[in-house]
């Protein structure tokens, strides 16, 4: 395991011993088969398991535009539970979510 310290923005950044487990990439540009959504912006899921079993989220928003800044955000999770609340439920997240095993599912008896 490798000392990781992700930049946050607006709070203290996230400093721990783990691993990445799973991540996801959105490109900026409108040809590629993972456009974001919206030209000139690009954001980076990242998913690590920490040394004591703990979950840390990290989102990066990486835009082109002059005048605008990149955005990073990030959690330190418990469970399951608290990963999927803090990424949602878009097509990025859920292929974190696949990558990483996490059963993202609702069950009906």
């Amino acid at each position: 395991m490798q000392q990781t310290t992700l930049s946050i923005t607006g709070a203290p950044n996230i400093r721990f011993k783990g691993e990445l487990i799973a991540s996801s990439k959105s490109s900026s540009d409108q040809c590629h088969p993972n456009y974001s959504g919206t030209t000139g912006i690009a954001t980076t899921l990242r998913l690590y398991r920490t040394a004591t079993g703990k979950c840390v989220c990290h989102i990066a928003r990486y835009t082109q535009w002059l005048g605008e800044s990149d955005v990073f955000s990030g959690a330190v999770c418990e469970s399951e539970a608290e990963v999927i609340n803090f990424f949602g439920q878009g097509w990025q997240a859920r292929e974190v979510y696949d990558e990483a095993e996490i059963d993202n599912v609702i069950d009906i008896d």
